[in-house]
């Protein structure tokens, strides 16, 4: 952060009487600037990069995964498009008709069942 207190302590009680003086003084104040300018281009830069999409969802991702009610949905939602996805991939076929269907179904309904009978064990085994 900027220190506001740096910035205003120039002092105007030091009389200047000579050149050499006031070229010291001018090269005190440039040298006062420059650190000042850095300061701000490096909190500028962090302002920046904290606000990249990509930071942001770190973050976000970061206070999330800190949550265990969340980490089990989580998972139990990622097991559960697993195994709707797996069916799917098994079972959609071009005219199976009502049987197909019937089949599908039915193992959409097995599968949900397994996968929540043993939910808890799935997720001591990640870690939950």
């Amino acid at each position: 952060m900027i220190n506001t207190a740096d910035m205003m302590d120039i002092t105007v009680e030091t009389r200047i009487t000579n050149s050499t003086e006031l070229k010291y003084k001018i090269q005190q104040l440039q040298a006062k600037l420059y650190q000042q300018e850095e300061r701000i281009k490096h909190t500028v830069k962090e302002i920046h990069y904290s606000f990249h999409l990509s930071n942001l969802v770190k973050s976000a991702v970061h206070n999330l995964n800190e949550d265990p009610e969340f980490k089990g949905n989580a998972l139990e939602a990622a097991l559960n498009f697993g195994g709707q996805f797996l069916l799917d991939k098994i079972m959609f076929r071009k005219g199976t008709g009502i049987k197909g269907y019937l089949v599908n179904a039915g193992l959409k309904k097995l599968l949900s069942a397994v996968i929540s009978g043993k939910k808890d064990s799935i997720l001591k085994r990640f870690g939950f």
